[in-house]
């Protein structure tokens, strides 16, 4: 009896673990943990002076707080790019994300160094998904002290 009561509580036990696990959605990344991952290919691509990576982080309808868009963006990272001696950093170590509704704000601190200059910025950036991808629509640097 108790062999067939034991075996019938871990059978019973066994189909409710199955029965949660099959009912259970599967939770997919947060949009803290995909914008996360946007500001990582944006470093990378930054990095590498990749202009075609470097677009592929930007929305079709990205303004910079001037006013300028993806053709002054483009122009930027390609001259850039030919600059040899300027290096870019992007730590993402220090990064803030904050949601406001599905705007994803984010705060960085970049470096940029030539041999004639140095400078910290702090950039903000507003993400918002488009098509499973988070891309930056708006962002503003500011020299940091």
């Amino acid at each position: 009896m108790y062999r067939s009561v034991n075996t019938a509580g871990i059978i019973s036990v066994a189909l409710l673990l199955m029965l949660g696990c099959a009912t259970s959605k599967a939770k997919g990344p947060t949009p803290q943990e995909q914008i996360t991952a946007a500001m990582q290919e944006f470093k990378a691509a930054w990095e590498a002076r990749d202009v075609d990576r470097i677009l592929a982080c930007y929305a079709p309808d990205y303004r910079y707080s001037d006013g300028s868009d993806l053709t002054e963006l483009r122009q930027f990272a390609e001259r850039a790019k030919e600059m040899s001696d300027l290096h870019i950093e992007v730590p993402l170590d220090d990064m803030q994300i904050t949601m406001q509704e599905n705007i994803g704000l984010v705060r960085i601190r970049s470096r940029l160094s030539s041999p004639d200059r140095k400078g910290q910025f702090l950039l903000d950036h507003r993400l918002r998904e488009s098509d499973g991808k988070w891309l930056i629509f708006w962002s503003h640097a500011e020299e940091a002290d």
